[in-house]
């Protein structure tokens, strides 16, 4: 769904009413009521946007469809359209990548707390797949659901095991 926004005056100025304006270059900061993540909120009769958002579109125009407005600063709070870029979902995970964000492949195997496998517990699933032995019987016997047996078998997870 694209952003279009019908802005007033009074909504415009109630907007950087809420914002700490610094240099051009600088973080501009919502002063206002945050969501969890830390990202500005403002509402608009009865629906809630992202700050950032209303500011690139106050700056740029609409927000195409499935596009995310993207931070430079990577500070949830800025409001600053100089800090933005426009991407989709993929160009936003490559951003938080890039920029050493993610969590992906720092927490793996037995090291992440969401784990109920070993290294060792894998390798035996792996041996007993290719033994033939049924996916209901390898996922009773190490207490997990089958398609965690296949996510293994295909290598879709604990795929940097040999």
């Amino acid at each position: 769904m694209s952003t279009s926004i019908a802005l007033s005056q009074k909504d415009i100025e109630r907007f950087w009413n809420k914002v700490k304006i610094g240099n051009f270059e600088d973080c501009w900061i919502w002063t206002a009521s945050k969501d969890s993540d830390g990202y500005g909120t403002f509402r608009i009769g009865l629906k809630t946007f992202l700050a950032h958002r209303i500011s690139w579109t106050m700056q740029f125009g609409d927000i195409p469809p499935k596009i995310h407005v993207c931070h430079k600063c990577d500070n949830p709070s800025c409001v600053n359209y100089n800090h933005f870029f426009l991407g989709n979902d993929q160009d936003n995970m490559n951003d938080m990548v890039k920029k050493g964000r993610s969590t992906f492949g720092r927490f793996r195997g037995k090291e992440n707390g969401n784990s109920k496998l070993t290294e060792e517990d894998v390798l035996e699933i792996r041996n007993l797949l290719e033994k033939n032995v049924s996916l209901n019987n390898i996922a009773k016997r190490f207490s997990i659901g089958k398609r965690t047996v296949l996510d293994i078998k295909f290598r879709k997870t604990w795929y940097w095991l040999k």
